[in-house]
């Protein structure tokens, strides 16, 4: 294995690098998100797509801070007051996928709210990690380009 990543390109590595503690903060803010629902449903009686907001909500906001600091801290990005609301908002077109899902899977399909969370997860993931990593986190131009062009 070492060998193999000593001879792929530092760039492939970064990306490798990166996909790998995205899917690790990933997972932590899916047990979060697991845990919170299940809490609120079971415990506190509220419905599934009502529980499913705020869990959803929890996870978002662990996921960014350590987004932010983690997976992409190697990369020069844009200030929080930029980034956070574009990771809102990826969050948001993550959190309708997630709510049509479960609406789909639990209310028309009687799936269990639980193993239909976790369907909805992969789908969330794919489109949180391509939105992240070339809207959110992008790489900021380095200051010290400067222009060639006459």
């Amino acid at each position: 294995m070492e060998r193999r990543d000593a001879r792929m390109s530092p760039i492939r590595r970064a990306l490798r690098r990166r996909a790998v503690r995205y899917g690790v903060v990933g997972f932590g803010g899916t047990l979060l998100d697991l845990a919170v629902l299940t809490a609120l449903v079971e415990l506190a009686g509220l419905p599934v797509l009502v529980a499913n907001a705020f869990s959803f909500s929890a996870a978002v906001a662990h996921n960014y801070v350590l987004n932010r600091i983690w997976t992409f801290g190697d990369r020069e990005h844009f200030p929080g007051v930029i980034t956070a609301p574009a990771f809102v908002i990826g969050a948001l077109v993550g959190l309708g996928i997630s709510e049509a899902g479960l609406l789909v899977l639990v209310h028309a399909a009687g799936l269990h709210y639980l193993p239909a969370k976790i369907v909805m997860v992969g789908a969330v993931f794919a489109w949180n990690y391509m939105f992240n990593s070339t809207v959110t986190f992008r790489a900021r131009p380095s200051r010290d380009a400067t222009d060639v062009r006459s």
